[in-house]
């Protein structure tokens, strides 16, 4: 699942099913975030990596690809 459009409103039900099925677990237990990972796209069909990682609360950059 990218960013870049809209899942269209027919595939919407599906996807939600697909998506609570795989998060499910995940989402009864507690967990804490610490970081926020942004990843780039260099073209179309090129792989993401990460852009760049943001600790949360303390407003500073872990890192930053070069």
């Amino acid at each position: 699942m990218t960013l870049t459009d809209r899942v269209p409103a027919e595939s919407r039900s599906d996807v939600r099913r697909e998506l609570d099925a795989v998060f499910a677990t995940l989402l009864s237990e507690d967990y804490s975030v610490d970081a926020l990972s942004l990843f780039v796209q260099g073209h179309p069909s090129s792989d993401f990596v990460v852009g760049s990682q943001f600790a949360l609360r303390s407003h500073r950059l872990l890192s930053e690809a070069v």
